[in-house]
């Protein structure tokens, strides 16, 4: 009888240390899935990343792009070769062919060589948080030119909006 107490304890030594083992770990388990669900909540592994539209026509290009709060847009526009005017940019965001919000004109005048911030309102288009895309057409006029109205090329934009 005595030798059956002594393999019940060393039996229930075995259970409660295996109880210890996974309420020590289940802890520091659980802190880290509160965690990484904070860090998610916060955007921290967000696959949303801002690119900026890399095209550029003959007489202009897009320098750089910034979005101004979840109601603009903001691109700075360089002339290159050419005085440009009534500088302008459109926006595509449902990828239809038809550009959905349009400033044409903004900018009075670009010397060449210079650049200018071109602001496009976007009305409420955008939630805080999510992770926007559209299609950018950049136009202008050229004076010098026959055919002086131009738009170039389209570029896809990707953006976390603020």
């Amino acid at each position: 009888m005595i030798a059956m107490k002594s393999n019940f304890y060393k039996e229930n030594r075995k259970g409660q240390s295996a109880i210890e083992y996974l309420t020590t770990y289940g802890w520091a388990l659980l802190a880290i899935v509160i965690v990484g669900a904070v860090l998610m909540q916060m955007g921290v592994f967000s696959q949303c990343q801002q690119v900026t539209p890399k095209f550029s026509g003959q007489q202009a290009s897009v320098a750089t792009f910034s979005p101004t709060g979840t109601n603009s847009l903001q691109f700075e526009v360089q002339a290159i070769n050419k005085d440009l005017t009534d500088v302008g940019v459109a926006v595509d965001v449902d990828d239809d062919g038809n550009y959905d919000y349009n400033n044409s004109g903004a900018v009075s005048s670009i010397a060449a060589g210079d650049s200018a911030v071109v602001t496009l309102d976007t009305g409420s288009e955008f939630s805080s948080g999510e992770c926007a895309s559209a299609t950018l057409a950049l136009n202008y006029t050229v004076e010098e030119l026959t055919d002086n109205t131009i738009t170039t090329g389209s570029a896809q934009l990707t953006w976390p909006v603020p």
